[in-house]
Formats: C-alpha cells, sequence, structure tokens
C-alpha cells in the first residue's frame, strides 16, 4: 500500500472520530492532493473552512484557516482554475502576519503567471525570493516566468538558483522522493534531459504508485506552451511556511 494512501486511511479514520475539527479536513486535503484526487481535495477544504466559519475563534482555527486557505489555492494552481487561487492566496495574506505570507505570495505568483500576468507573477515572486531567499520553488517559477517574457539568459539564471538552492536544502538529508521529482522539473527546464530521466526514474523506483502522477508532471514539464507544473514540494512548504 502506499504511503499517500496509508496516510488518506488514517485521515479517514480521524474524520470518523472528530468530524468537527477543521485541521482534520486540513489533513485529508493534503493527502487527496498528493493522491490526485484533486475535486475531493477541494471539498475537503471547502469542508474545513465551513466548519472554522462556524466555530468560535481560538488559536487552532486560526492556524486552520490559513493552512484550509494554502492547500485550497495550491489545489487551484494544479487545476488551472487560477482566479480562485488569487481570490484564496489574498483571503489568506488578509488573515496572516506579513512575516507569514510568503507561501500566499508563491502560489498567487504562480496563478498570476498562469493567466499571463508577468508583472504581477514577478512582482509576487520577487517579494517572496526577499522573504524566503533559499526557498527553490520561488527561482523556479521565476525562471518560467522570465521564459514567457522571452527573457531566456534570466530565466535559466532562476533556474540555476533552483537547483542550487535545492542541492542545498538536500545536502544533508536522504533526496525524497518529491525532492527527486522536483528536481526532474528544474533539470528539464535547464535543458538538461539525461539527468532529468534519472531523477524521474529514482522517484519512480521509490514511488511505484505515483507512476500516473509523475509521468504527468514530466510531460508538462517539457510541454513549452503549458505553463507549470506547480512543484509537489510547493505543497508541502505551504505547511511549513
Amino acid at each position: 500500500m502506499g504511503q499517500f494512501q496509508q496516510a488518506k486511511e488514517d485521515t479517514d479514520r480521524a474524520v470518523q472520530l472528530a468530524p468537527n475539527t477543521p485541521l482534520v479536513y486540513d489533513a485529508q486535503g493534503v493527502n487527496q492532493d498528493l493522491l490526485g484526487n484533486y475535486q475531493q481535495a477541494i471539498a475537503d477544504y471547502d469542508e474545513g473552512l465551513k466548519i472554522v466559519g462556524s466555530s468560535r475563534p481560538d488559536h487552532n482555527n486560526e492556524i486552520a484557516i490559513e493552512l484550509l486557505y494554502l492547500g485550497r489555492a495550491a489545489v487551484y494552481c494544479e487545476t488551472a482554475q487560477y482566479e480562485n487561487a488569487i481570490q484564496d492566496a489574498d483571503r489568506g495574506i488578509a488573515v496572516t502576519p506579513a512575516s507569514a505570507s510568503t507561501p500566499y505570495l508563491i502560489l498567487r505568483g504562480f496563478a498570476h503567471g498562469g493567466l499571463g500576468q508577468y508583472n504581477d507573477a514577478l512582482r509576487d515572486l520577487n517579494a517572496a525570493a526577499e522573504r524566503a531567499p533559499g526557498q527553490p520553488d520561488v527561482y523556479y517559477y521565476l525562471g518560467l516566468t522570465y521564459d514567457r517574457l522571452g527573457q531566456h539568459q534570466r530565466a535559466v539564471n532562476n533556474y540555476q538558483e533552483s537547483l542550487r538552492n535545492f542541492e542545498a536544502s538536500v545536502a544533508s538529508q536522504p533526496k525524497r522522493v518529491e525532492d527527486l521529482c522536483e528536481e526532474g522539473i528544474v533539470l528539464v527546464k535547464t535543458g538538461n534531459d539525461i539527468d532529468a530521466n534519472t531523477a524521474f526514474n529514482r522517484c519512480l523506483a521509490s514511488w511505484p504508485e505515483s507512476k500516473t502522477f509523475v509521468e504527468r508532471l514530466a510531460k508538462d514539464a517539457r510541454t513549452k506552451e503549458k505553463w507549470g507544473p506547480l512543484l509537489p514540494s510547493t505543497t508541502i512548504f505551504t505547511r511549513n511556511g
């Protein structure tokens, strides 16, 4: 049984035990997202936000609302519902201290890029880079944006910065499957297909149940007409940002 399928079953049980706890629906939404069940992930985030809206404000609900907006915005980005993603990012920024708003800026920047609003994308992504200069995802999305603007050398510079930050972030620990997937995507963008294929194959060897998911991301990365893809670790970063 795959790790994410097992996690989904664990959160299914948690929902049964604590159906009025919004953070349970956040965990459920993350697992559904990683399994590619995007509509169910959105439904879980919707349910969590509904519970928060009808509950008495407290610290746990404040945490929940931030995570629920982040999670739903990420799924909206993955499913090209960019206007909805921007709305959720705006809602999250409105209820989050500026020091903790970096994940929202990343997702909103990605969504602006998906809509072809590249100046708005650069505004958000450069702001995120200032706040989290070691975060690889930011530079990957900056690279995508500069590519679309025809500024290819700046795009390559940002892809390379993304790889440097990525390697630094995993230097002290074994690469996880999502790390290998991300590495493959960014290597595709730098034109290094051989190393990209090695990373994708290592990811599949460690995470065989993800074959459809990884192959879709690899295909999207190689399709120049397609915006993205959103990196798997962006969803994970939003849980820790």
